[in-house]
């Protein structure tokens, strides 16, 4: 039987790392699944999976769902889709000093003007998260860990870059004597500009607050910033309640159409 025509209006773009150029025909039968999962870290909204590559190395592959109608209209013909926004901030981040695995390659799918769906491939960082580092030491270098994380997060305001998912999940550690060397991952959600501290405090809202955080962390970001604990206090609170009712609208959102929570 004659093979099946390919649909014409369906358009793939692929944008590939000039270092990784030896693995451009891996890289081109990503979209149809045809590689070797060895780890899978998410498969709810997106997907994560650490997978094997022809030249005996792990890459993470991080496929993107297919946005709403309207997303997939401004991602097709206005923005930039969340797959190349990653790749772009990979080397936004690395011309800043700024720790993240290196980018590979992004590409997606567009069928005419609308946007379908998008990856983000990058070399794998074998590092533990900066919540799995915390729980592992001891309560007496949990002080050396935090003043330097918060040294990094300010850094990072210094620079003008303001993560918008930084959280606990997204930051990699790496432990070195008495120093830990910071990393970012899921870097598609980012801008650049001065971050006020109300963007400080939603940030830091983020990584879940708990008691610990705001009584014994918190004057010590505040000593660093040289701002009032007091005030950082009445922020967070701000930003943590601004989480619960963002979560909820999308809730109802997602229960007028039907959709699976």
């Amino acid at each position: 039987m004659p093979s099946k025509e390919k649909d014409k209006s369906v358009k793939l773009y692929y944008i590939i790392n000039p270092e990784f150029s030896a693995l451009t025909s891996f890289v081109h039968t990503l979209p149809a699944g045809d590689y070797r999962v060895e780890h899978t870290y998410c498969n709810h909204r997106n997907v994560v999976e650490l997978i094997a590559a022809p030249d005996g190395r792990q890459y993470v592959l991080k496929r993107f769902k297919r946005p709403s109608l309207v997303n997939q209209l401004v991602y097709g013909v206005i923005r930039k889709d969340k797959a190349r926004r990653a790749y772009d901030n990979a080397f936004m981040l690395l011309d800043n000093g700024i720790d993240t695995p290196r980018p590979v390659a992004c590409f997606g799918c567009r069928r005419h003007l609308l946007y379908d769906t998008g990856w983000y491939l990058s070399q794998y960082m074998p590092r533990p998260t900066i919540v799995q580092v915390y729980r592992n030491l001891p309560d007496d270098a949990r002080y050396g860990l935090m003043t330097q994380f918060f040294q990094f997060t300010l850094a990072l305001y210094r620079k003008h870059i303001i993560d918008k998912d930084y959280n606990g999940g997204n930051i990699l550690v790496e432990q070195v004597g008495r120093e830990f060397h910071f990393a970012l991952v899921d870097i598609n959600r980012m801008r650049r500009g001065t971050p006020s501290l109300r963007d400080e405090m939603r940030a830091m809202s983020q990584m879940s607050p708990t008691a610990e955080l705001i009584d014994r962390w918190l004057p010590l970001y505040a000593r660093l910033r040289g701002a009032d604990a007091a005030q950082l206090r009445c922020l967070l609170d701000a930003a943590d309640r601004h989480i619960v009712r963002k979560q909820a609208f999308k809730r109802r959102l997602r229960d007028l159409l039907g959709k699976k929570h």
